[in-house]
């Protein structure tokens, strides 16, 4: 801004001198007057001055023009792209292609024209392989038969001691005996086992069931026989073996069960009404119960 007002206040000074000299010049000489021609000459030089500093000034601002209009216009154009040489210039190797187009086949010599040899390998020191060398896959060795995982053996629940089969057979009088048979889908515990005694030549028939449960406390031996209670269709509970007894019968088969509350045992026993009425029934009780509370 500072510039431009500058500029303003020189071009406009220039312009009042020239407009002076031109009036100065137009004006008659007076022959009165006491000026002569030095005055005159003083005059014209300053009218010269004049005009030259105008001039001076007129050209300073076309050239401020003209390079501000150089410089919008550099901003404005595009950026020229650089004439790539080798697009302009043949390459030595495109020169040598057409010379070589443009010359006649020559007849191959008879060196020439025999076959090059073959190239060696640019590694030397490389050796074929020999049959030595190479190594054989060495065979695989069978793998171990895998050893079957041992069945863990839990130490079944002893009931042998308090269940007597001679004696067993004594109250159930059977003067040809008693046999031991399995029992289907019963598994044998550390706290549960079980025997059936059937007479002799009677396999099918059910015979003398005795089983027992041992818990690890009181309560749950308590829980145990209450279920029973409910389990057996018209159970009846009693005192007749020990504090805890029931009874019940369905069909032709008779229960009796009981519990060792010392002993946290359960005994259940079921038998046919062919093989044993419930007296004898609840006699086998009496003497599994002796049995078993003197251990």
């Amino acid at each position: 801004m500072l510039m431009r007002i500058l500029f303003k206040s020189t071009w406009n000074l220039a312009l009042v001198l020239f407009l002076l000299s031109l009036i100065l010049s137009s004006l008659p000489a007076c022959k009165g007057c006491n000026g002569d021609e030095s005055n005159q000459s003083a005059l014209d030089a300053n009218a010269d001055a004049a005009t030259d500093t105008a001039k001076k000034v007129n050209r300073k601002r076309k050239r401020k023009k003209r390079t501000r209009v150089k410089s919008v216009q550099e901003k404005e154009a595009p950026p020229r792209r650089k004439p790539n040489r080798s697009s302009a210039k043949p390459s030595e190797e495109s020169k040598a292609k057409t010379s070589v187009k443009a010359e006649k086949s020559k007849p191959r010599s008879a060196k020439q024209a025999e076959p090059a040899p073959e190239k060696q390998s640019a590694r030397k020191d490389v050796k074929p392989a020999k049959a030595q060398d190479v190594k054989k896959p060495e065979p695989r060795k069978a793998a171990a038969p895998q050893k079957a995982p041992e069945t863990i053996r839990v130490q079944a629940l002893q009931i042998k001691d308090f269940v007597q089969v001679t004696e067993l057979i004594q109250i159930l009088k059977q003067p040809n005996g008693m046999v031991d048979a399995p029992i289907q889908g019963q598994e044998i515990t550390s706290d549960y086992n079980h025997m059936r005694l059937v007479t002799v030549g009677q396999n099918d028939s059910l015979g003398l069931v005795v089983q027992v449960w041992r818990d690890p406390n009181v309560p749950e031996a308590r829980e145990r026989f209450n279920s029973f209670l409910k389990s057996y269709p018209g159970a009846k509970a009693n005192q007749s073996v020990t504090r805890k007894t029931f009874f019940a019968q369905y069909g032709d088969r008779s229960y009796a069960g009981f519990l060792a509350t010392g002993q946290r045992t359960n005994v259940v026993l079921t038998c046919n009404t062919t093989l044993c009425s419930p007296e004898q029934l609840h006699s086998v009780a009496i003497a599994i119960k002796k049995r078993l509370v003197r251990r």
